[in-house]
This record gives C-alpha cells, structure tokens and sequence, in this order.
C-alpha cells in the first residue's frame, strides 16, 4: 500500500532503502546493492535541491556525497569519483562511465571484505588502474552519511522546509500485512 513518505520511512523503514541494501548486502548481490546505494545517493541528494526544482541534478549528487559521504568514506575518492562509479552502475551496470573513460573521474571496482575469493586473479589485474571499494565500506559509510544529514535536517529550517517539500514525490511502500522477505542463494 502506498503511503505518505518520511524519512524514518524511506530510508529506516521496515521496506525503506536500508533494509534494500543490507538484504542485497547479506545475499552477496553486489550489482544489486551498488544500485540502491548508488540510488539512495540520488534520491537523498535530490531532498535537498530547491523546492522550485522539479529534478535533481549532478550538482545535488557532488554536494551531498562531498558533505556526507566522502568525510565517511575516507581514502582518495572524490564526489566526481563517486559520480561516475554512479554513473556506471546505474546506467550499463559496470565499472566504467564516461567520466571515467575521459580520465575525469576514477575508475572503481569492487570487493566483498569476507567471502571474496583471495587473490583474485581479475581484481589483482584490474586494481593495477582502479581504486578497489569494499562493498561493506561502502554500506557503512553510506549508514553514517544519513545519520550525519539527519542531523543536518534537524539543525538547519532551509533545509528542513527543502526535505519536506521533496520527500512528497519519493515512493514508499508499505504492505498492509506482514511480508517475509527471504532470499535463496542459487546453487552454484
């Protein structure tokens, strides 16, 4: 059942975009969780952009993953990094995008920081022109992010009025009973 968004909703919620994550998390589905962190990025952003605007764009993404996201992150990546792994994810689900292909932004692959395979051969030769990310780094310092601009939303009435007036056009679910989520790993 559809229902009015808040934040507790969409993102803490029972169905909201963290439990989305950490279930594609649990299962080792790294296209999948890299899609919703990179689109929970999108959509939190775009809370912040002015309520005359009917879309995000690239510069709410770059301000908010340099005020929330980076600070948590830690390491070399810069928000046009972030963008461009984004980029590619969500657009051809692979490492590369167009950014990264001019050399305007790096090139990010991925790995699991427990059941990785050790010594991976392909990760091994693509890390030699990537920056490597650790999925779970990723989680973490997304979980972080959010509480950080949480606090932000409370301290600051601009952009308070901005997430209220936004937040009206997100989806959010939720089902009018209870629903087991399970997920079956394949045998392989």
């Amino acid at each position: 059942m559809m229902t009015n968004p808040d934040f507790e909703k969409v993102w803490h919620g029972e169905r909201g975009l963290r439990a989305g994550v950490r279930a594609c998390q649990q299962a080792k589905c790294v296209v999948s969780a890299l899609t919703l962190i990179y689109s929970a990025v999108d959509a939190l952003a775009a809370l912040t952009r002015k309520e005359t605007q009917t879309k995000a764009t690239r510069a709410e993404f770059l301000a908010w993953t340099r005020a929330y996201l980076l600070p948590e992150l830690g390491g070399s990546l810069s928000a046009e990094d972030i963008y461009g792994a984004r980029c590619g994810v969500v657009h051809t689900l692979a490492p590369t995008s167009d950014l990264s292909k001019k050399g305007e932004a790096k090139l990010i692959i991925y790995k699991w920081r427990h059941g990785h395979r050790p010594d991976d051969p392909q990760l091994l030769e693509r890390a030699r022109s990537a920056t490597v990310v650790e999925i779970e780094a990723l989680v973490e310092a997304l979980d972080v992010a959010v509480r950080s601009f949480e606090r932000q939303i409370d301290s600051d009435v601009e952009l308070q009025a901005r997430v209220k007036s936004n937040i009206e056009d997100l989806l959010c679910y939720e089902p009018w009973h209870p629903v087991a989520i399970e997920v079956e790993a394949s045998a392989a």
